[in-house]
């Protein structure tokens, strides 16, 4: 099983309850929840995606596992 890790960077764990407090850090990077985000622009004008095609953010997956 190590030699998997040879060529790739090894995974690493979640922590639910920090991802939750937002005080989980992933690859450098602080896991927050985003206020609100628009995806894509039309005619220079940003608008928001529709809800099923929204990028989620980790804490907002945690929250849709939890409620699933």
């Amino acid at each position: 099983m190590e030699d998997m890790w040879r060529t790739r960077e090894r995974p690493e764990p979640l922590d639910y309850d920090a991802i939750l407090s937002e005080s989980f850090v992933l690859r450098g990077e602080p896991q927050t929840r985003a206020a609100n985000v628009f995806h894509g622009a039309l005619n220079g004008t940003l608008h928001a995606g529709l809800k099923d095609q929204q990028a989620l953010t980790l804490p907002e997956s945690l929250d849709l596992l939890i409620s699933s």
